[in-house]
C-alpha cells in the first residue's frame, strides 16, 4: 500500500513564507497541505485560499478546526465557498478541540460527542469530513460516521491502540509533531507541541500507555507556562508523541505506520518551520517509498 505525505500549517508564521513552503511541499510530492486552528492566531479559513492558490494539485484541509468553537453552519459555508472558487478538493478536518483551553475561553464543552455526531452528518454531502481523535468514543464515532480519521498518534506502538476501536473503515491517517533533526532552532518548539499533545491526551490511552506520572507532570508545566521546564522530559515527549530525528529514522518512522495501515501521514508543525530546503529533501526522499 502507498502511503501519502501531508504537511500542516499554522497561521503563526509570515504568510509569504507560508505560501513558498506549501508551493515547495506540493513540488516535492506531498498530496495534502493542511492549516490547523490555533486559538489567537489566524484562522485556518484565512490559509486555506493561500494553500489552494500554492498547489493546483494538492488537496487542501483543515487539521483540524473545532466543531465546538466553529459552527457547522460556518464550516459548510465556508468550504462552499472554497470549492466554488478552487474546485472539489478540500476536506474539512473537524474535531473537539482542546476542551481545557476552549472551557478558558467561555466556550462550552458539554455534550462534545453528540455536538460533533451532529456535526459530521451536517457537512457530510458537501465536503469529505475528518474528524480528529484519540479517544475511544471519538474514534469509534468517526470510523463509522466521517471518510477518514485524523488519529494523534505518530508512535507505531500507540496507534495500534487506537485501531483497536474502529468499528468501520475510514481512510486513517497519522498527524504528530515533526521535525527533521539536529534543529536547535525549532527544538524547543517541538517539546512545546509535543507536551500540548501530551497535556490534552486521553485518560484510556494515558492510563493504558502506563504514562501517568509523566503526562500530569507536563500537563501541569504546560498549565502553568513553564516551557523551558520541558527540557527536561524531552526524551519522553520526543519518543511518544513526535515523528522526529534524522531524516533515514523519520523514513523508517513513515514505512512502521504504512505497514499498520495508516493511507497517510501528516507532519505537523514545527516541522514546515525548518524551511523549504528540509521540505524539498522529506518530500524526495519519503514520497518515492
Amino acid at each position: 500500500m502507498e502511503c501519502e505525505l501531508g504537511i500542516n500549517f499554522t497561521g503563526d508564521a509570515p504568510v509569504e513564507f507560508i505560501r513558498r513552503c506549501a508551493a515547495t511541499a506540493s513540488g516535492a510530492g506531498f498530496t495534502h497541505l493542511w492549516a490547523g486552528e490555533v486559538r489567537g492566531r489566524d484562522h485556518p479559513f484565512v490559509l486555506l485560499p493561500l494553500l489552494a492558490n500554492a498547489s493546483r494539485s494538492a488537496t487542501v484541509g483543515t487539521c483540524i478546526i473545532s466543531g465546538l468553537a466553529n459552527p457547522w453552519e460556518r464550516i459548510k459555508a465556508a468550504f462552499t465557498e472554497l470549492e466554488a472558487a478552487y474546485g472539489r478538493r478540500f476536506i474539512a478536518g473537524v474535531a473537539p478541540g482542546d476542551l481545557r483551553s476552549l472551557r478558558i475561553e467561555g466556550i462550552a464543552t458539554a455534550g462534545a460527542l453528540e455536538r460533533m455526531r451532529r456535526c459530521i452528518l451536517s457537512l457530510r454531502g458537501s465536503v469529505p469530513v475528518y474528524l480528529g481523535a484519540s479517544g475511544p468514543k471519538m474514534i469509534e464515532l468517526g470510523s463509522v460516521l466521517a471518510e477518514g480519521l485524523l488519529l494523534n498518534y505518530g508512535n507505531p506502538g500507540h496507534l495500534r491502540w487506537a485501531l483497536g476501536h474502529l468499528r468501520g473503515k475510514p481512510r486513517l491517517l497519522s498527524v504528530a509533531p515533526a521535525l527533521v533533526l539536529p534543529d536547535r532552532r525549532n527544538l524547543g518548539e517541538l517539546r512545546g507541541a509535543c507536551a500540548v499533545v501530551a497535556a490534552g491526551a486521553n485518560r484510556a490511552f494515558v492510563a493504558h500507555a502506563g504514562i501517568e506520572r509523566e503526562v500530569e507532570e507536563i500537563r501541569r508545566l504546560v498549565e502553568r507556562g513553564r516551557w523551558s521546564m520541558l527540557r527536561q522530559y524531552e526524551r519522553f515527549l520526543l519518543e511518544n508523541f513526535a515523528i522526529s530525528g534524522t531524516l533515514a529514522e523519520i523514513e523508517e518512522r513513515f514505512e512502521e505506520l504504512r505497514r499498520l495501515g495508516v493511507e497517510q501521514v501528516v507532519l505537523a508543525p514545527p516541522f514546515f518551520k525548518g524551511g523549504e530546503k528540509t521540505i524539498k529533501r522529506v518530500g524526495e526522499r519519503l514520497c518515492t517509498c
